[in-house]
């Protein structure tokens, strides 16, 4: 659903004056007071969010605190949820008949478009396969615009986003020269960005790694970012499944990995969370210091990735799903980052850690996360932290939840 001029139905929190068109046929020094808030106003945007939220509080739903774009609500039909983007609504609900109220006590609130069963949601393709059991995600539509803008159609495709042997500590550091090549390609990784946030982790790093030269854009970056859109052209209806028959396993499953730079020494991190055996959450950023060995690097890494898996728990919560997702399941490849955060005694070569990075061992003995070892062969985060041969960086890509 989505809703008719949004911003036009909050209430205004302070004395706003604003002239007026000829047409009124007012006297010069005439103005009109607002009543309600208007495009183009600060306080616009959370005007219409807090006339939302009053509604919704009205009609017996619960914010979620840990997603205020979230919305729950549970009778003794069933529960329904609605997920809020800027006037974009997503209704989900087990009782058909309960969801139709809901959208009529939304028609009665404000002016609204109905577009039936969800098929499109900001720019991701929604397929529902209710006999199979399967919710299929990608956004095809959106990259095949993307492939036509920047006159890829004919394009040879590849089979990995970046070669396994690039070096892009070679690309320049200096200012771009030129102003259109730069926005050329700032206009480019952001577009992918995008992608790479909602459905397409495999793009993680090389996207994660392009951006990073922005500002000192190059033919060499542009070259490399050409071949990302390759990629993408034989890759372009890879899709997120969600299967109402997974393997169900009592834990949110992660896994962990880190990989360094040569240029400043300074390690990738990257997590991708599994639920049901579905992919719900992936990251792959660069650490913000120096590792002085690879267990710190990939300790600095679990702790991160610790953090996003508490949120996940109490987002599971507010979902208030049946199962109870008590412990976390890290997998990690690195077997002296497993002993050291699971031994809380000092460790020489790990004294100068800045004590944030010890929140995996508090979340440990709290029983909330169990870290396990997994084969180098076999840690799905591998894609998310370096470049990779064709073989593995498929087999990954697979083993990680897109088909």
């Amino acid at each position: 659903m989505d809703v008719c001029n949004a911003f036009l139905y909050g209430k205004i929190d302070s004395d706003v004056y604003m002239s007026l068109l000829q047409d009124f046929n007012l006297k010069t020094n005439e103005v009109c007071k607002l009543k309600k808030t208007l495009y183009g106003l600060k306080g616009s945007p959370k005007g219409w969010n807090n006339r939302f939220h009053g509604v919704m509080i009205e009609q017996g739903f619960i914010r979620s605190e840990y997603d205020y774009c979230l919305y729950v609500r549970t009778t003794k039909l069933g529960k329904i949820f609605i997920l809020l983007y800027v006037d974009n609504l997503l209704l989900a609900g087990t009782d058909k008949q309960e969801v139709l109220e809901v959208k009529s006590v939304l028609n009665r609130c404000f002016k609204m478009k109905d577009f039936g069963n969800v098929k499109h949601f900001l720019g991701i393709v929604i397929e529902q396969k209710l006999e199979e059991g399967e919710i299929i995600l990608n956004q095809s539509k959106s990259l095949e615009r993307i492939i036509t803008k920047y006159n890829m159609d004919n394009c040879k495709a590849v089979s990995t986003p970046m070669e396994v042997n690039f070096k892009h500590e070679t690309l320049k550091r200096e200012k771009s020269e030129s102003e259109e090549l730069e926005h050329r390609c700032r206009q480019l990784i952001g577009t992918l960005m995008y992608v790479m946030l909602c459905t397409r982790p495999d793009l993680c790093n090389s996207i994660s790694i392009l951006s990073r030269y922005q500002s000192c854009a190059s033919e060499d970056l542009w070259r490399a970012l050409k071949r990302v859109l390759r990629y993408i052209k034989g890759t372009i209806n890879l899709s997120l499944i969600f299967k109402r028959n997974s393997i169900i396993e009592d834990c949110i499953v992660g896994y962990v990995d880190s990989a360094g730079d040569n240029l400043d020494r300074r390690s990738t991190a990257g997590y991708i969370f599994k639920v049901l055996d579905c992919l719900i959450s992936w990251s792959s950023k660069k650490q913000p210091t120096v590792a002085l060995s690879s267990a710190e690097a990939e300790y600095a890494a679990m702790s991160i990735a610790a953090s996003e898996a508490c949120w996940l728990r109490f987002l599971f919560k507010d979902f208030m799903v049946k199962k109870e997702f008590v412990c976390v399941k890290l997998y990690e490849d690195n077997q002296s980052a497993i002993r050291v955060s699971k031994n809380p005694e000092f460790h020489k070569r790990l004294k100068h850690v800045d004590i944030k990075y010890h929140f995996i061992r508090e979340k440990i003995k709290e029983n909330i996360i169990d870290v396990t070892y997994i084969s180098t062969n076999d840690q799905i985060a591998d894609i998310l932290t370096k470049p990779l041969g064709k073989s593995k960086f498929n087999k990954l890509r697979e083993l990680m939840g897109l088909f």
